[in-house]
């Protein structure tokens, strides 16, 4: 069986990221239950905010799924700078990595 490709995705210039995770994703030891996430970075670190209002914080964030999961970006812009540029969900299977730029 052939090996899926990887694919990078950045996102930039925006003061806050939300995402969706589709079921529980890890972060080093942390789990990170199915549900909806605000990051926002100040002074060059992240912070990621739950739905349930806990805090975490660090220089990065890479999250991985045990399953076939999926997150879903918020409102990212696609397009910027054509005419038909336009805000849409962007939704993507694997790892989700957060780096401040």
């Amino acid at each position: 069986m052939k090996e899926q490709p990887k694919i990078d995705v950045g996102i930039v210039s925006r003061k806050e990221l939300r995402f969706f995770l589709s079921s529980s994703f890890f972060e080093k030891n942390q789990q990170f239950s199915a549900g909806e996430y605000i990051a926002t970075v100040e002074k060059n670190r992240i912070s990621i905010l739950t739905g349930s209002g806990e805090k975490f914080e660090g220089d990065s964030f890479l999250f991985i799924s045990e399953k076939e999961s999926f997150f879903e970006l918020k409102n990212v812009t696609i397009g910027i700078g054509f005419h038909w540029e336009q805000d849409e969900n962007q939704r993507f299977r694997g790892a989700l990595k957060l780096i401040p730029e």
